[in-house]
């Protein structure tokens, strides 16, 4: 990034000349950081060469008086300059290093956050090289540089012969160091404590109001406070480390401003060679005669690409009281958290990010937590368990936000979940998700589990959602299972059960993929009515929009085994994909003698919509074909919200009487598919009405819905 260059001419005694090349080479992390170079002459007046420094810098803000401030190190390199050699102690031991002993650096090198005198006592160079000034072009006798043979000697080292030229073999010094921003770090243990950092601002207090108030610390802050008694509105915390014991006795703690992501600090790795070589020129005289002169070469490469200006924050320790908690900062925190509240909310700015030492996420990390509400980000490097791990569950669980662990457990009164989810995300906890609740809500949710998905509920509503179960899906809600009328797709590994049939159910817009990798059998449990070939079946009778079995490795035949969740159970559904079975689908499915699959229309083997297909019906009459039913089915459908079909009553010639609404203005729609249906209007009046549908001739299936148009 920034590079500097000498050439002088003076008298050196014992060598072949006195043409000298110093150049420095200066590797910056970023833009932002900006670099000078300066040479030094050496205190040795016969002496040609230089003392090669640097300084490098970087702007920051001061985040307590708010004013740009430089941060900037400082190096020279004395290898050549000076007669000093070898290797000193090092006072400023890298404590990273692992090294249990003295660290050492060569005497020549010296690194600073201040100027060095060296610095400031010299001059820029002569500007940025050539490409070639290594090795000068066709002047040079050669561009090798020969194998360096010693280090850290004197400005004078041995002559080598070299490819028949005058090569002096090649004289190093190297070093490497940590920057940091601390006097020093902590001991590498696992389970670090605030404690151990240098330096500490420590504030406890009653009644604490941080309004505006701006601390800036390097080692660690530590606050607690009874009564967080105004706010922190416009604060600003600086400091890696913190620690928070926090209350508000108004029942409403708001904790916002308190704890960055990252601060700004210069920190991290830096390393120097210095280098130094000869080379040599052939230079012809008037009289035909030649002579190689030399030429004697020093190089710096100082290596700060490894620097960084941003640190990230960690909350060792967070207890905050109140009724109602309000979190809206990005927090990593390391080894505790205690939310001792009836209600948490994490703001939409907000995120939790807890460490590897806090294992798992349970019910002694929030006690009294009654309702808990995620806007923002949550992650769990184990399981998180909300609500299942103790004797009075939650009452609302929502989160709308991200939410990540390697397990999820959630036990409330009401669940209600959208954003994304995982439960999985490092393979530590157990890679499921247990759901277990009164009402669970599934909207807009992007969720992958890693072992299963388990959904026990009374009332469970899926809809706009992808779900990935991971391993075995199951599903039982006693009351309703529904899709509300919007689509959504879940996929599972290890087969899926319906332990159940629910009072009211209708998964018309949901679509099911069953994959199998290999050549096991996976099993399928379904609850459903059997109602036998006819279009009933679809009412009220957990029926899918679609239904995908995957085999990864067809030719491995992997077998897809049904069986019926009670006596006598039937699968309905509307659009049955076998396409990657192939011709082989008679050797994939497998039906025990209690469970029946029906379905509208097939994709993949001829065969499926057959006449065999639909009467008797494939595979021992286990699985059927619809769509060779004769006459027209009439089936009445919710649809999508606030579209009703109670009050109807229907026949197979396509009569629709509406007996059951009593208000004027109602809408019917007819459609022929639930798939991306196009719902057409064929009636608007007033009840009591019977209407002649002279579309369902010949159609295998109508749906209906109606409403009240106000």
């Amino acid at each position: 990034k920034s590079t500097g260059i000498v050439l002088q001419n003076s008298n050196l005694l014992n060598v072949p000349s006195n043409l000298v090349i110093q150049a420095v080479f200066v590797r910056l992390p970023a833009t932002n950081f900006k670099g000078d170079i300066h040479f030094t002459p050496s205190p040795i007046a016969t002496n040609p060469f230089s003392t090669l420094s640097l300084g490098i810098s970087v702007l920051f803000t001061n985040t307590t008086s708010l004013q740009p401030e430089y941060q900037s190190l400082y190096f020279s390199d004395a290898f050549l300059s000076k007669t000093n050699t070898g290797i000193v102690p090092d006072t400023n031991p890298n404590l990273i290093s692992g090294c249990s002993g003295t660290t050492y650096r060569p005497v020549n090198f010296a690194l600073s956050r201040s100027a060095l005198t060296d610095y400031n006592n010299g001059s820029t160079g002569n500007g940025v090289p050539t490409n070639n000034i290594l090795y000068g072009g066709a002047d040079f006798i050669t561009n090798i540089v020969a194998q360096m043979n010693q280090a850290n000697t004197n400005y004078l080292p041995s002559i080598n012969q070299y490819g028949g030229s005058l090569i002096e073999g090649t004289t190093y010094s190297a070093y490497a160091a940590y920057v940091d921003n601390l006097s020093y770090e902590p001991p590498q243990v696992i389970n670090p404590t605030i404690t151990n950092f240098p330096g500490a601002i420590v504030i406890q207090a009653t009644n604490l109001d941080l309004t505006l108030a701006r601390i800036r610390g390097e080692g660690q802050m530590f606050i607690q406070a009874k009564n967080l008694s105004q706010s922190s509105t416009n604060s600003v915390i600086d400091c890696q480390s913190l620690s928070y014991d926090l209350g508000a006795t108004n029942g409403n703690l708001v904790f916002q401003n308190l704890a960055k992501p990252n601060v700004s600090r210069l920190k991290g790795n830096v390393s120097a060679i210095s280098l130094a070589w000869t080379n040599s020129i052939l230079q012809t005289f008037a009289d035909g005669t030649t002579n190689n002169v030399a030429v004697r070469l020093n190089v710096l490469v100082f290596d700060a690409s490894a620097l960084t200006t941003v640190q990230p924050v960690l909350v060792y320790n967070l207890t905050l009281h109140s009724t109602n908690i309000y979190v809206n900062d990005k927090m990593t925190i390391e080894q505790s958290v205690n939310l001792d509240g009836t209600s948490f909310t994490l703001g939409t700015n907000g995120s939790l990010s807890f460490s590897s030492l806090i294992p798992n996420l349970v019910s002694s990390n929030y006690p009294t937590m009654l309702n808990f509400t995620n806007h923002g980000i949550i992650s769990v490097n184990n399981n998180a368990h909300f609500g299942d791990d103790r004797t009075n569950p939650f009452n609302t669980f929502f989160s709308d936000g991200q939410l990540s662990s390697s397990g999820l457990n959630i036990t409330a009164r009401d669940i209600y979940l959208a954003g994304t989810l995982n439960a999985g995300q490092n393979g530590l906890g157990s890679g499921e998700a247990l759901f277990n609740s009164l009402n669970t809500y599934l909207a807009n949710v992007t969720f992958d589990a890693e072992t299963g998905l388990k959904i026990a509920t009374g009332n469970l509503i899926i809809s706009n959602s992808i779900l990935n179960a991971g391993d075995q899906l199951i599903l039982a809600a006693t009351n309703t299972l529904s899709d509300a009328g919007v689509p959504s797709f879940i996929s599972c590994i290890d087969g899926f059960n319906e332990l159940i049939s629910p009072a009211n159910s209708s998964l018309l817009n949901v679509g099911i993929e069953s994959i199998i990798s290999d050549s096991q059998q996976v099993d399928h449990y379904w609850a459903g009515h059997d109602y036998g070939p006819n279009y009933a079946g679809f009412v009220n009778n957990s029926a899918l929009g679609e239904l995908v079995l995957t085999a990864e490795a067809p030719d491995l035949l992997p077998l897809f085994n049904f069986q019926g969740s009670t006596t006598q159970n039937a699968l309905y559904v509307n659009v049955l994909d076998l396409s990657s079975l192939s011709n082989n689908y008679a050797n994939c499915l497998q039906f025990s003698d209690n469970i029946k699959l029906y379905y509208n229309t097939a994709v993949g083997d001829p065969s499926l919509t057959n006449a065999a297909a639909a009467n008797p019906g494939l595979l021992g009459g286990h699985l059927v074909w619809l769509g060779g039913a004769s006459g027209t089915n009439i089936v009445f459908n919710t649809g999508s919200a606030g579209y009703s079909s109670s009050g109807f009553q229907y026949s197979v010639s396509g009569i629709v009487t509406p007996s059951g609404l009593l208000y004027s203005n109602v809408i019917v729609q007819s459609a022929t598919n639930l798939i991306n249906p196009n719902w057409i209007n064929i009636y608007t009046g007033t009840p009591p009405f019977t209407i002649y549908d002279t579309t369902a001739t010949n159609t295998p299936v109508k749906f209906y819905r109606a409403k009240q148009a106000w």
